[in-house]
C-alpha cells in the first residue's frame, strides 16, 4: 500500500511508486519531444528553403470591384438603408463681400490692413 510506512531495509524496488510512474512519464515526454522536434525541423526547412516562394505569394495583391445597384440612391438590405446619397451644399464666403453697402467700420479696417505704418499715420 502506498500510504503505509516503509523501512529502507525492506524496500522492494519493483513495487515502488517511482517504478510504476516511470513509463507513464517517459511515454508522453517522448511523444512531446518527437512532436516538437518535427515542428522545429519543418520551421527550419521553411525558413531556409522556401522564403522566396512565401514572399512572392505574400507580395501578390488582388483587387475586386463589385458594382452594387442602388435604386433611388440607396443601398438596401432587408428594407434597412445601408447607404444613401445625400446632396450637401456648402459654400463658405465672407458675408461682408455680399453686402450692398459695406459697414463703415469693416471698410476702414480693410483699408488700414492694406496700408503701411507710415501711410496709416498720414491718414
Amino acid at each position: 500500500m502506498r500510504n503505509s510506512l516503509r523501512h529502507p531495509l525492506f524496500h522492494d524496488a519493483r513495487n515502488s511508486p517511482a517504478a510504476e510512474a516511470a513509463p507513464r512519464l517517459r511515454l508522453p515526454a517522448a511523444l512531446l519531444i518527437l512532436t516538437l522536434s518535427a515542428v522545429l525541423v519543418r520551421v527550419a526547412w521553411v525558413q531556409s528553403q522556401l522564403p522566396d516562394d512565401y514572399l512572392q505569394a505574400l507580395a501578390v495583391t488582388t483587387t475586386e470591384e463589385e458594382l452594387l445597384t442602388a435604386r433611388n440612391g440607396q443601398i438596401l438590405a432587408d428594407t434597412t438603408v445601408l447607404a444613401r446619397d445625400e446632396d450637401q451644399w456648402a459654400l463658405q464666403i465672407h458675408y461682408r463681400w455680399l453686402e450692398q453697402q459695406p459697414e463703415s467700420t469693416w471698410l476702414k479696417q480693410q483699408l488700414r490692413q492694406r496700408l503701411s505704418r507710415e501711410e496709416r499715420r498720414d491718414a
